[in-house]
């Protein structure tokens, strides 16, 4: 008896939990799998629709508004602004934008694709607008902050940008480490770089935070400013804690060159990046590599990291490397000819 009461129990517990966040996804608009499936069989049609004509798109998105569940009809209008954009009928664009935002105003891809629409249209006040309406109902998203921050730089209003910013500060910076970086990127823009530097430090020395981003970002901070012995150790560190991420590796071959480090260096460097970073990424090394020799004066050696660069390189991209070595050859005759036709014919058609 005990132990069918305990069953009975857990069972309605599973239940009570079941439906309060069925209640919860209900007040949030968080879509069901269901409602996700009858969304994605919709979108398969409306763009059949779409390839016939805009008008019969419409007229099908509008008679699917009254079968669809209703928390996937947000979904339904921004495809309905998305065709209405491409069909120039730009009015309509908005007015599906602004029901898809009353219907679920926090869903932040509403108010980017509706300050997006505004910004195309050179209606900058307009889109500052949106995003500010956009922020007040989705005020954490990192998407709509940083484009918010970008806007407001543009249009120089620095303080609006920075009072973007400041909402972050109860924020946890494993979450809220990109935006912050954003921040200092735009404090050195505006020439603040004593301040850019400081956020950027800051984060670099977050034991929590190993993201190459920041030190490349860091590192790019200090090469412009020239303080070029600063970048490097900022570079170095980062290859030390997010060694895969290439751009520190591309960053650390370029200063060590500037620096005057030796040939020799700088191949133990290239051989370190090449065993570090993704297969993806070996080619674009072995075509710097092949670029450093040449400014060296190693002609055997360049040659030999633009075969290697071929041999890494996805074949739409291949006539990049044929004429990167075309150029290394100009001094030698009867060789220049050959790799540009190469070139010319890895284009792709």
């Amino acid at each position: 008896g005990a132990a069918a009461a305990a069953a009975a129990g857990r069972e309605r517990l599973r239940h009570d939990v079941g439906a309060a966040a069925a209640v919860r996804r209900s007040e949030s608009g968080v879509e069901s799998p269901k409602s996700k499936s009858l969304y994605k069989e919709f979108a398969k049609v409306f763009r059949e629709h779409e390839r016939g004509s805009y008008t019969q798109a419409i007229a099908y998105a509008d008679r699917m508004l009254r079968e669809l569940p209703e928390r996937c009809h947000y979904r339904v209008l921004l495809d309905m602004a998305d065709a209405a954009k491409r069909d120039n009928q730009l009015g309509e664009a908005r007015r599906f934008l602004q029901r898809a935002g009353q219907l679920h105003p926090r869903a932040h891809q509403i108010w980017l694709e509706w300050a997006k629409l505004e910004e195309e249209c050179g209606q900058l006040e307009e889109c500052g607008r949106i995003l500010r309406q956009g922020l007040q109902h989705c005020p954490l998203v990192e998407a709509l902050i940083i484009k918010g921050i970008k806007h407001e730089e543009r249009v120089g209003n620095y303080p609006e940008a920075r009072r973007i910013l400041s909402r972050l500060r109860a924020q946890d910076l494993d979450k809220s480490w990109k935006i912050v970086a954003e921040g200092a990127l735009l404090e050195a823009r505006v020439h603040s770089l004593v301040l850019a530097r400081r956020i950027c430090y800051f984060l670099v020395a977050q034991r929590n935070l190993t993201h190459g981003p920041i030190f490349a970002d860091t590192m790019k901070l200090e090469e412009r400013s020239n303080r070029l012995h600063r970048a490097l150790l900022v570079a170095e560190r980062g290859v030390a804690v997010a060694g895969r991420y290439g751009p520190l590796w591309y960053g650390m071959l370029r200063l060590r060159e500037r620096l005057q480090f030796s040939i020799e260096e700088l191949r133990n460097t290239a051989r370190n990046a090449l065993r570090a970073v993704s297969k993806e990424l070996i080619w674009k090394f072995w075509y710097e590599i092949a670029q450093i020799e040449t400014r060296a004066g190693c002609m055997r050696e360049a040659r030999e990291g633009y075969v290697n660069a071929v041999r890494h390189c996805p074949p739409n991209l291949r006539w990049k490397v044929w004429l990167g070595s075309a150029r290394t050859e100009l001094r030698t005759q009867g060789v220049v000819r050959p790799l540009l036709l190469r070139a010319q014919q890895e284009v792709p058609r």
